[in-house]
């Protein structure tokens, strides 16, 4: 069943960007996620200085740790969507609608925290 596999790889998809959000997350509330063009919150602003990186990603931080858990929990519904359609319990169009909520949802997120992100890097730059 292709629906299945694909649906499977919807939520190991959402799982893994959660992760990568927490590790951002994580990483910037330590302080060891160093300025870098790799991994990050990397807006003109932010890039800016260290000290522009720090505030930024110090102001994202409950943005991303919401997405992070966004993530989480679109992938565990999207786990048992999978499995409830599997079954035959659940159409496609009704299983999609997890992993699809969850994604715009985790998006809304990560993306309002690069605006805040940008404000306070420019902030503590002097913009």
């Amino acid at each position: 069943m292709p629906d299945a596999a694909a649906l499977a790889l919807y939520a190991v998809t959402l799982v893994f960007t959660g992760w990568a959000m927490h590790l951002i997350q994580r990483l910037s509330s330590r302080g060891t996620l160093r300025r870098n063009h790799f991994v990050g919150i990397r807006t003109r602003a932010t890039q800016a200085s260290d000290a522009a990186w720090a505030a930024g990603h110090r102001a994202a931080e409950p943005r991303l740790l919401q997405a992070a858990r966004t993530g989480y929990a679109a992938g565990l519904l999207t786990a048992m969507s999978t499995i409830a359609h599997v079954q035959g319990v659940l159409p496609l169009p009704v299983a999609l609608v997890a992993p699809n909520a969850g994604l715009v949802l985790l998006l809304v997120f990560a993306l309002h925290g690069a605006v805040l992100a940008n404000r306070a890097a420019r902030a503590a730059d002097g913009d």
